[in-house]
C-alpha cells in the first residue's frame, strides 16, 4: 500500500508509514487514496450547473454564466481525479456528463440570453401634438379644476360640496330618458336644484371662462403609467352642471343663454382635446363632446327654439373636425409610458435573461405602429415592422392578438417581457370603437338639424349598417351599434320630438 504523503510502499496491514510515520488508517487499499474524494469532486462539479438551470429565469445572466463555468471546471477536475486514482467507471461517466451538460448550458444559455438590438429611432415627447410653450400656464389653470387632496369630501376647487355632488348625480340620472317629453318633465321637476348647482359652481365656471381665453390648452402630462390626471374628475362634474343648465335654459325659453353656455363648454373641451396626451384624457373629452351633442339635439328638438338659434347650432356642429377624434397622441403617449415603466424596473430585473428589454420595447413599438395605421384607416396594409429577435435568431413571426397574447415560442424566449406586454398594453380594439360611436352620434345630430331646418336629409350610415333608423313611435333616431341589431344595449341613439321635426306617424 502506497503512502499518500511520501509514496513509500508499505504492507497492506500497516497502520503507519514506515518511512514518514504518517497514518495509513482510512485509506482505500486498492488505490491508496482517501475514501469519498471522487464523490466530493463530482458533487462540486454537479451542483453549479443544476443551480444554473434552475436560476436561468431569475438571475442576472452573468451569474448563470459563472455557475456554468464552475460546473465545467468541476467536471474537468473530476476527470483528472478519476484518472489519477483509477476511479470506478460510473464516477468517470458522471464527470464526463457534468462537462457535457455544463458545455450545453453555456452554449444554449448564452444563445438564449441574447437580446435584440435597441430601437434606432424611438418615439419621444416631441412627436406628440403639443400647444406652443407660451400656453403652458393653461395647464396649471386646467389642473386647478382638480383638488390637491383626492380624499377631500366634495369638489371644493369648483365650489361643490359633497351634498352638491350627490344632488348632481341624482338630478342627472333622472334626465336619462329615451322620451323627449319625459326629459322636459324631469327638467321642470328639478329646476330648483339645477339652478342651485349652477350658482354653487361659480368657482368652477370662472376657471372654464378663463380657460376659454387661451387659443390652445396645453397638456404637459408626464409619460408614466401611474401619472395622475388631476383635473378629469371635476371637469366631468362641471360638464354635467353645464349640460343640465343648457337644457333647463332652453326649456324655459332662454335659448340664447343656453347656446352661449353650450358653445363655451364645447370650445374648452375642443382645446383640451387637441393636445390631450393620455387615453383617459382623450376619452373624457370624447364623453364631453357626446354630451354636447345631446345638448345641441335638445335645442334642435325644442319647439321654443327659433330657426335662427337652430341655425347657429348647426353652424357650430357642422364644423366638426375628424382631427378632434384622432387617437394619435394617446397611442404614442401610452407607448412612451410603457417604455418608461420598463426602463424604470430594478436593475436586477432589467438584466435578467427572462426580460429581453429591447425585444419587449420593439414588440411594443410594432403594436403602436399597427394601431396608428388602423387609426388612420389603413387596414391590412403590409408594412415592415421592427424585428423582435437578435440577428442570429431565425425570423419567426411575432404578434399580439386581440386578447394581448403572444406566440408560445416568444413567451419561452421572453417570459417576463411578454407578460408585461399583456398587462400594460391597452385594449385598443375596444378603445377605437369610441371615436366611431361619437362620429355616429354627430351624424344623427346632423340629420336632426337638417330635418328641423327643412334641408335635405340622408340616412346613409357610416358604420354598423347601411342606414340610420328613424323610429317615430319610439321617438328616437338611432344606429344599431356594433352588434348590428336594433333595440339592443349597444344602440347609438338620440331622442327626438317627431312633431317638431315633422316626422309624424
Amino acid at each position: 500500500m502506497k503512502c499518500p504523503r511520501c509514496g513509500c510502499e508499505n504492507p497492506e496491514s500497516s497502520q503507519v508509514c514506515s518511512s514518514c510515520s504518517s497514518s495509513m488508517v482510512g485509506l482505500d487499499t486498492d488505490e491508496g487514496k482517501p475514501k469519498h474524494k471522487i464523490s466530493r469532486t463530482v458533487l462540486f462539479a454537479g451542483v453549479p450547473w443544476i443551480t444554473a438551470v434552475v436560476s436561468m429565469y431569475f438571475l442576472d445572466p452573468i451569474y448563470v454564466f459563472i455557475l456554468a463555468v464552475l460546473g465545467l471546471a468541476g467536471g474537468v477536475k473530476a476527470i483528472l481525479e478519476t484518472r489519477k486514482h483509477k476511479a470506478s467507471r460510473w464516477k468517470k461517466i458522471i464527470a464526463i456528463v457534468t462537462i457535457c451538460i455544463s458545455y450545453v448550458l453555456l452554449t444554449l444559455g448564452s444563445y438564449w440570453n441574447i437580446d435584440a438590438a435597441p430601437i434606432a429611432n424611438e418615439y419621444a415627447i416631441g412627436d406628440l401634438r403639443s400647444a406652443p410653450a407660451e400656453y403652458n400656464q393653461s395647464y396649471d389653470l386646467l389642473n386647478s379644476l382638480g383638488d390637491s387632496n383626492s380624499y377631500t369630501p366634495g369638489a371644493p376647487s369648483i365650489g361643490l360640496t359633497e351634498a352638491d355632488l350627490e344632488s348632481l348625480k341624482n338630478v342627472y340620472s333622472s334626465l336619462k330618458k329615451d322620451d323627449y317629453a319625459e326629459i322636459c318633465a324631469a327638467l321642470d321637476a328639478n329646476a330648483a336644484p339645477i339652478l342651485q348647482l349652477w350658482q354653487n359652481s361659480e368657482k368652477g365656471r370662472a376657471i372654464i371662462n378663463e380657460l376659454d381665453r387661451f387659443p390652445e390648452i396645453a397638456d404637459l402630462s408626464e409619460a408614466r403609467i401611474d401619472a395622475e390626471v388631476v383635473f378629469l374628475k371635476n371637469l366631468r362634474a362641471m360638464t354635467y352642471v353645464y349640460h343640465l343648465d343648457v337644457c333647463l335654459q332652453c326649456q324655459q325659453g332662454n335659448g340664447d343663454a343656453a347656446l352661449a353656455e353650450l358653445l363655451r363648454l364645447d370650445s374648452v373641451c375642443t382645446k383640451i382635446d387637441k393636445n390631450a396626451r393620455s387615453i383617459i384624457s382623450k376619452l373624457v373629452c370624447m364623453a364631453i363632446f357626446s354630451l354636447d351633442i345631446g345638448g345641441a339635439n335638445f335645442i334642435a328638438n325644442n319647439p321654443r327654439s327659433p330657426d335662427e338659434l337652430v341655425e347657429a347650432v348647426a353652424a357650430h356642429f357642422n364644423s366638426f373636425s375628424e382631427c378632434r377624434l384622432s387617437l394619435r397622441n394617446p397611442i404614442i403617449f401610452e407607448h412612451l409610458a410603457f417604455c418608461h415603466e420598463l426602463r424604470g424596473y430594478p436593475k436586477a430585473v432589467n438584466r435578467s435573461a427572462s426580460l429581453k428589454l429591447n425585444s419587449t420595447l420593439r414588440l411594443g413599438r410594432n403594436f403602436t405602429d399597427e394601431w396608428l395605421d388602423i387609426e388612420k384607416g389603413l387596414f391590412g396594409v403590409q408594412k415592415t415592422r421592427l424585428s423582435v429577435w437578435p440577428s442570429v435568431y431565425p425570423e419567426l413571426p411575432v404578434w399580439i392578438n386581440s386578447e394581448g397574447q403572444t406566440p408560445w415560442y416568444y413567451k419561452a424566449y421572453n417570459p417576463i417581457g411578454s407578460s408585461l406586454l399583456e398587462i400594460f398594453l391597452p385594449a385598443m380594439e375596444r378603445i377605437l370603437q369610441i371615436p366611431t360611436k361619437v362620429r355616429v352620434e354627430n351624424d344623427l345630430l346632423q340629420i336632426v338639424l337638417n330635418r328641423r331646418l327643412g334641408r335635405p336629409v340622408s340616412l346613409k350610415a357610416r358604420a354598423y349598417g347601411d342606414e340610420y333608423i328613424v323610429d317615430v313611435k319610439g321617438k328616437k333616431i338611432f344606429s344599431p351599434g356594433p352588434d348590428g341589431k336594433a333595440d339592443t344595449k349597444d344602440d347609438i341613439k338620440l331622442p327626438i320630438n317627431p312633431g317638431v321635426l315633422g316626422w309624424e306617424e
